[in-house]
């Protein structure tokens, strides 16, 4: 771990500059940093590397000269000198072509061991039953896995309401609920998420965002609003990567913390796809 002030020139070959286990003493030694340098006239990802994502760390690629090509949802993009690029984590990216002679620094941080490549967790993906609407035989089960729930009757009249009216749907997995939304349709006229909740124990396994997607086809408007706090950068993370804007700030609900709003412009939701059968 670094301890003291480190200077050195850059080195005429690639080598990590900074990390857990530099290979020699121009790199210093860091579990919170990791840098690596490249310098080479070799196209070092061949045909190009295999999508992958990083769950906890971001990352930023700065090129110096040459340039890279860098993939991301389905779009290539040049990364040329003077120029850097960064993917957030759970962002899926890849390097997908090099034009050498290269000269670049990929900065990543923390510096943990994360990387899971795409069809690893696509096979680490659970097997999701259709998501449906949440019933009243449903509210044991959604209490014990909200952690606020157990605690708070607000909570759990919030969850009985919800179901209630019918703005709730579960996720399950298994034939075990591990997951629900909560929808609602006032929003100064449009729809809004109001709560998105997954199990402890099965997040990180692509149900929130499977959730989302199925809770947008229920939107009552061609905009869908959201919000979270500002500390929740987990979900910030998977709202923008789902297509989501930020458009606002909501200032004093929680001290210290607060509500950023997101707006997603849907093409055309299935409520107003069947209004119109109906009204044909």
């Amino acid at each position: 771990m670094m301890t003291e002030f480190h200077h050195r020139p850059l080195p005429n070959y690639s080598t990590l500059l900074c990390g857990r286990l530099p290979p020699d003493d121009v790199g210093f030694q860091s579990i919170q940093l990791q840098i690596w340098y490249n310098h080479t006239d070799e196209n070092w990802v061949g045909a190009g590397e295999r999508p992958h994502q990083h769950l906890h760390s971001d990352e930023c690629f700065i090129v110096l000269r040459g340039s890279l090509v860098v993939e991301v949802d389905g779009r290539r993009y040049t990364i040329g000198p003077r120029e850097f690029c960064c993917f957030p984590a759970g962002q899926v990216h890849a390097v997908v072509a090099v034009h050498p002679p290269v000269e670049t620094l990929m900065i990543r941080a923390p510096s943990v061991d994360d990387k899971v490549y795409q069809a690893e967790e696509e096979q680490q993906s659970p097997t999701l039953s259709p998501i449906r609407p949440a019933v009243a035989a449903d509210l044991p089960a959604l209490v014990a896995l909200d952690h606020v729930a157990a605690s708070a009757a607000e909570r759990r009249a919030f969850i009985a309401v919800a179901v209630a009216e019918g703005r709730a749907w579960v996720v399950e997995v298994a034939g075990q609920v591990c997951g629900y939304g909560v929808m609602r349709y006032d929003f100064y006229g449009r729809s809004f998420l109001e709560l998105v909740y997954i199990a402890a124990g099965r997040r990180g396994q692509g149900l929130g965002p499977a959730l989302i997607r199925f809770m947008e086809t229920q939107s009552r408007s061609a905009d869908l609003f959201t919000s979270t706090n500002e500390s929740n950068q987990h979900m910030q993370r998977a709202l923008e990567k789902l297509g989501y804007e930020r458009c606002g700030v909501i200032h004093n609900l929680d001290p210290g913390d607060p509500e950023i709003v997101y707006v997603k412009h849907l093409k055309q939701t299935v409520k107003e796809a069947d209004d119109g059968r109906q009204d044909a």
